[in-house]
């Protein structure tokens, strides 16, 4: 009984984890396209690409802070 608890508390956890990156990422696009309009599509698929919740949450951050999409970009490289 224990090794299935484990094994759902490990498989909750990874779905709680995959739902804030998921969270991270649209919350990024959402205030760059709210403040800047348009956004290209390589940076959605940059954003997108982004499995690191650290980093996502400094992007989201940085979405709010900039003043360009290009000040963005640079962010990102």
């Amino acid at each position: 009984m224990e090794i299935v608890t484990s094994w759902m508390q490990q498989g909750l956890q990874q779905g709680l984890q995959q739902g804030s990156i998921l969270n991270a990422k649209e919350s990024v696009i959402n205030i760059l396209e709210t403040r800047f309009g348009a956004i290209p599509k390589n940076l959605t698929e940059t954003v997108n690409k982004t499995e690191d919740i650290t980093l996502l949450k400094n992007l989201r951050k940085q979405a709010i802070l900039v003043n360009s999409l290009e000040e963005f970009k640079k962010i990102l490289t």
